[in-house]
């Protein structure tokens, strides 16, 4: 798979939500990977390199993460590969403010819809679109298409969709906003 085919948008259908970050560097992450169902309801639909998780539903779909912008086509490819349709996408659960995480999420969330939830930390630095000047990584912070519309949660947080109940877990290390999830 080449970078192009990942999703970046081609120079005569420039869309400021595809925009490649750090070409170079992306492409190493972005390795084809064939949709991959993990357990019971549970699916990874990102790279070799960079997961990007999802979540069926009685309700819809829960996707984890967004990747980089020009992965967002692979995503969507990955997830109808599975027989679900991006519009099914209700929630987008960002784990982290990095740009490997969340560069894609704003072109996501206008495919499908979904509403956005993060950490209260994470959930400012989307809404900028650029990491926070007290972020450990900040020397690699690389901006990115920004959500004017993020709901933050706190520590222990239980989101339900349908029968599905998502608790976030706050775990500060690799960014101060970081955020796990459990579900059942």
């Amino acid at each position: 798979m080449t970078l192009a085919s990942a999703g970046g948008a081609s120079p005569a259908q420039d869309d400021p939500l595809l925009r490649p970050i750090l070409p170079a560097d992306a492409a190493k992450w972005l390795g084809a990977q064939a949709p991959l169902r993990l357990y019971g309801n549970t699916y990874l639909v990102g790279f070799q390199g960079l997961n990007v998780g999802l979540i069926r539903t009685d309700a819809g779909l829960i996707l984890i993460d967004g990747a980089v912008p020009q992965a967002v086509h692979a995503i969507e490819a990955n997830i109808r590969r599975l027989g679900f349709r991006v519009q099914d996408v209700t929630l987008i659960l960002a784990t982290e403010g990095h740009f490997d995480h969340a560069g894609g999420i704003a072109a996501l969330t206008r495919d499908s819809g979904a509403t956005v939830i993060a950490s209260i930390p994470t959930a400012e630095i989307l809404r900028r679109g650029q990491p926070a000047a007290d972020d450990p990584q900040i020397a690699y912070g690389v901006a990115y298409p920004a959500l004017p519309r993020v709901r933050g949660i706190a520590d222990g947080t239980k989101l339900r969709l349908g029968a599905t109940e998502v608790t976030g877990r706050a775990t500060p290390g690799h960014t101060l906003g970081s955020m796990s999830r459990t579900w059942r």
